[in-house]
């Protein structure tokens, strides 16, 4: 009978499973921020005008173009400008969304509608938060579950490197 503890019961996950985790992980944590930062190249060049001036901008008949982002409560419209040539990008209520796509449509302007980006990349990021702290959590618990099962030390001994002879 001895009083040693088990060198062959080991505690935890194995290196291996460790590492394929890990790398599991940072491939996870990369594509999310790949997605989280792209941002399409022509909304780059854009600049932002105010729902009041992109109101004067259709008044005057000087949309070229305008695809509508539809989101919950708003509309996230952005296009060209016929003068000055250049892209523009607002934020419009959505109740206000239908009336203006008829109305520039009647003023021959290129109206497109789509899912607001904006909206899916929250989306995203609330959906993976409560996987991300789950994640968070399990690893503590097993950091704590392996310190329980360590076998303590005997503060008595002295290391045998610092020995005198």
């Amino acid at each position: 009978m001895s009083f040693a503890p088990n060198s062959r019961h080991v505690t935890g996950i194995s290196p291996v499973a460790r590492t394929v985790l890990f790398w599991a992980l940072m491939v996870a944590l990369a594509s999310v921020l790949w997605l989280i930062s792209k941002a399409p190249q022509d909304r780059l060049s854009r600049h932002s005008i105010s729902y009041s001036d992109f109101l004067q901008q259709v008044d005057k008949d000087n949309i070229a173009t305008a695809t509508f982002g539809m989101a919950q409560n708003t509309a996230d419209v952005s296009g060209n400008l016929r003068e000055p040539a250049q892209g523009y990008q607002t934020i419009v209520p959505r109740d206000d969304a239908s009336y203006l796509m008829d109305r520039l449509r009647k003023q021959n302007a290129n109206v497109d509608v789509s899912e607001s980006t904006r909206q899916s990349r929250e989306n995203l990021v609330m959906n993976l938060a409560p996987l991300l702290i789950l994640v968070g959590f399990w690893i503590y618990i097993m950091r704590r579950f392996r310190a329980k099962q360590a076998p303590p030390q005997n503060p008595t001994s002295i290391p045998p490197s610092n020995t005198p002879l």
